[in-house]
């Protein structure tokens, strides 16, 4: 039962999806009798008797570490909303040291036992089905394959977990194969033993990151757990009888009773080599273990029988998107060159930030990271930091809720995050830093608006006190990379140019323990050159590393990090492929307009037959395109290297206005639509800004400002004298953008987040006197009906909704109306004859996998 957002269960309202599978789904829901968040899971028809059975099941127990059920439905269930990241995924993030590992593993035993008196036996225990709180408590999740009563039959076709999956789901099959015991696997009778045996793989698997029992393979993986004997060397001496007990793979001679696990945990008090010396009295102890010690280490070192030491070769890989996903703009490693964070669409249109360890094939998407986020790391690699929605965010690499550190109004490529604890990002104004736990950013370098539009990309080096960052030079004299510290007045930064470079540069240490390397882009190339961060001082020439790497988003980041051993590269930036649709009021779409391209800001002249869109080529450049729409034929209409976007047409259909970096910009200039001039200032500020409409008399050009203490503001930008001038529209401490002025130019629509969600509103022009709210459930990019009696917004979700308002004789504005479900975040607007033209996903992905060396630096010897 698939259920809509914002509609109610009962007395529950549902807020979010939390998760899908073939078994149903699990939404976020608001209990408004005792004010809390709940989970609701709802059941898929086929698997009825399994969702009644995880019902019984959970209603029996009551423990701090299962999950609570709170209610049940005809077809659903209301639980305990567990927040945190899952075992599996901290499991992701390397193997858990034995001191945290015990906790965990006790208090899942604990919920093993308190099912086991009730006679319930799991028969699924998994680290995807045990939840970790940020407060450390476990939860075992998910009794949808419990049998109720021991012992039970044989596993059937219809509720072994090997077979109720789809065949698709590999992953999943294989995950739940390598925890079942093996008279599971086998089909004979199970009962509580069974989960004994997966409590002991999970054990395993926490202390060594990886499982005991792995195959290609179903046949494989199933096969190893009925014959592989696991190997229990490198088990921590104080576990290993716990283990031992656990993974006997005769149940008869297994640990009996997941109770008694705490008599096999080995106090720790000696070397692991005791566990071979026979224990005398406590005083003959320790020169025993001297002695023994001693021998083992002579013996390491003189052995013949040593296997020489690996040599390090150069490894390539590729990492593609996560399937039914696009890459998008933005990708980080973390600081041990282990795990990847990135950007990717999904089907519903929403961008996500994933995280993907090396050394495996799983990505993970996280949790509250909607909306393109650019990620940076924690120097220990545990915490991603993000700009995301105007506030400086982190959220553990493993999973849980995210945290908000201060206000980031614009956003301006990723960050740095020192050992300290401090945190250093950029802006149009100049590089903030804040600390790791939150708080007031304050300034550290302040751009010469007369030479600078914007300090951004900062990059720690290894002291924690000095950093490299870019500056964005009105001429190419006053760009380049730079070096900074955080004991700098804001007022006379360090002015030495370390590279000419009109993008962004990374530090990375050495491998060998020298100095480490600046890599940078020379035209396409990715560069690297010796660096010594103590004197912040560049040494020898530079040296290629790749060819061709491409940028993200604009052309001021590049598409690169890099670590002492690990590189990841993207040869292009380009974002998912979008084709220009027809479609109409109930979401019947016709041929596209265009082929597949990087299309975007799509806006129709006042007849209709022209569009302007913004498109960006594989070299991650951005122009304005026209398109005839009755030819389907698309113009180039600008040819600057520098990034022109948001175009908007004037009402005769003669210019069109847009927002250029050229001459340092984002600044607003204008251009004949038929190309047969060139493009003229209009209004320069160092603001970040957006065109965002022009007024039906002409008059008026309404844009988007970004102000370091308002975040998004709207200003109007007046036409009719000789010299533009601007002035403020809504100013506040919210975050106002997308205004688009009504066609009687009497008012303006905008998004704003003043309710702490993104709404649509309306207030009259040009006094902003009166103020309506438009969207409800939140609401984003609004677009007038051509008769100004209708307005259409998205809420975020796959939706387009239309409102009906009235301004005369008195404002009325009626509800929501959803026209269709497919909306997947493209660009769009509506025509004069209400049909609507949107930037739909082609099915297609211009975007490079992304391409990982290992031992990169090897290279830069030869």
């Amino acid at each position: 039962m698939a259920l809509e957002i914002g509609s109610q269960v009962g007395p529950y309202e549902i807020i979010g999806i939390l998760g899908k599978g073939g078994m149903g789904e699990v939404y976020r829901a608001r209990d408004s009798r005792l004010q809390r968040d709940v989970a609701i899971k709802t059941s898929a028809q086929r698997f009825s008797e399994r969702f009644e059975r995880e019902a019984r099941a959970i209603a029996a127990l009551n423990h701090p570490n299962i999950c609570q059920i709170y209610d049940v439905g005809p077809n659903y269930i209301v639980m305990e909303l567990v927040e945190g990241a899952t075992l599996g995924e901290r499991i992701q993030a390397g193997a858990i040291p034995l001191d945290e590992a015990i906790p965990i593993a006790e208090q899942i035993a604990a919920a093993l036992q308190d099912a086991h008196e009730k006679r319930i036996t799991h028969r699924d225990l998994k680290p995807g089905n045990i939840k970790i709180t940020p407060e450390g408590r476990v939860k075992v999740l998910d009794f949808g394959l419990a049998k109720i009563g021991h012992p039970s039959a044989p596993a059937s076709s219809d509720n072994s977990p090997t077979l109720t999956m789809g065949m698709t789901e590999v992953g999943m099959i294989l995950g739940t194969a390598a925890y079942m015991a093996p008279e599971q696997a086998r089909g004979k009778t199970v009962d509580a033993r069974a989960d004994i045996w997966a409590f002991g793989v999970v054990l395993y698997e926490m202390l060594h990151g990886q499982r005991p029992f792995r195959g290609e393979d179903l046949t494989e993986t199933l096969a190893s757990v009925v014959k592989d004997k696991p190997d229990l060397s490198a088990a921590p001496r104080r576990v290993r009888r716990l283990l031992e007990a656990c993974l006997e793979k005769d149940p008869s001679k297994r640990l009996q009773s997941i109770g008694d696990m705490r008599l096999l945990l080995v106090e720790d008090i000696a070397p692991e080599v005791a566990a071979t010396v026979p224990v005398p009295p406590p005083s003959k102890l320790w020169p025993i273990l001297a002695a023994a010690s001693l021998a083992l280490a002579g013996i390491a070192v003189w052995a013949p029988w040593r296997t020489p030491p690996l040599t390090p070769e150069i490894v390539s890989f590729e990492i593609s998107a996560p399937p039914k996903t696009v890459f998008t703009n933005w990708m980080a490693l973390a600081p041990d060159g282990k795990k990847v964070a990135f950007t990717a669409r999904g089907e519903d249109g929403q961008v996500r930030l994933w995280v993907r360890p090396l050394d495996s094939l799983e990505a993970k998407p996280l949790a509250n990271t909607i909306s393109n986020p650019v990620p940076f790391w924690s120097p220990d690699s545990r915490w991603i930091a993000y700009q995301l929605e105007g506030k400086l965010r982190k959220v553990e690499a493993a999973g849980g809720p995210s945290q908000i550190l201060c206000d980031a109004p614009t956003n301006f490529g990723s960050g740095t995050w020192n050992t300290d604890g401090t945190i250093l990002f950029g802006g149009p104004d100049g590089l903030k830093k804040v600390s790791s736990n939150g708080g007031v950013p304050q300034v550290v370098t302040k751009a010469d608006s007369s030479k600078e539009s914007a300090h951004s990309m900062p990059v720690f080096l290894p002291d924690g006190k000095h950093f490299i960052y870019h500056r964005d030079g009105l001429s190419p004299e006053n760009s380049g990379e730079y070096a900074g510290s955080l004991d700098d007045k804001p007022d006379a930064p360090t002015s030495t140019r370390l590279v000419a470079t009109e993008s962004s540069a990374l530090y990375a240490p050495a491998a060998d323990g020298g100095a480490g390397y600046i890599l940078f882009r020379r035209e396409r190339a990715l560069m690297a050159q010796r660096f010594d961060p103590s004197k912040l001082a560049l040494a020898g020439e530079a040296t290629l590393v790749a060819d061709p790497v491409g940028n993200m988003s604009t052309n001021r980041f590049v598409n690169a990090f890099a670590s002492d051993h690990t590189l990841i590269v993207r040869e292009t930036g380009i974002v998912d492929l979008r084709q220009l649709t027809w479609f109409d009021r109930t979401g019947k779409a016709s041929e596209p307009v265009t082929g597949p391209a990087a299309w975007a800001n799509v806006v129709f002249s006042s007849d209709g037959k022209l569009a302007a869109a913004s498109r960006r080529d594989d070299q991650g450049n951005v122009d304005i395109y026209t398109i005839d729409l009755a030819r389907k034929l698309p113009t180039r209409l600008t040819f600057n290297r520098a990034a022109d976007a948001t175009p908007i047409w004037s009402p005769d259909g003669t210019r069109i206005a847009f927002v250029s970096e050229r001459e340092g910009g984002p600044n607003l200039f204008w251009k004949p639509a038929n190309g047969a001039a060139t493009e003229e200032l209009l209004y320069k500020s160092p603001e970040e800004k957006a065109a965002t409409d022009w007024s039906r008399d002409g008059r008026f050009i309404l844009f988007r400002s970004t102000n370091s203490k308002t975040k998004n503001d709207l200003w109007v930008l007046s036409m009719g004298e000789a010299e533009h001038k601007a002035t403020p529209f809504l100013t506040s401490d919210a975050d106002e953008q997308q205004g688009r002025f009504s066609p009687d130019g009497r008012y303006v629509i905008y998004g704003s987040d003043e309710s702490g969600t993104q709404e649509i509103y309306m207030r009259s022009f040009p006094d902003g006197a009166g103020k309506w709210q438009i969207s409800k459930g939140g609401g984003t990019n609004p677009r007038w009906a051509r008769d100004g009696k209708e307005v259409f917004f998205t809420p975020g979700g796959a939706n387009l909704m239309a409102v009906k308002v009235t301004t005369s004789p008195a404002v009325q504005v009626g509800d929501p109306v959803k026209l269709f479900t497919g909306y997947d975040g493209g660009a769009y607007d509506v025509s004069p004859d209400g049909r609507i033209l949107m930037a739909v996903t082609s099915g297609q992905n211009s975007v490079n996998p992304i391409k990982v060396v290992l031992n990169w630096q090897l290279a830069l010897r030869k």
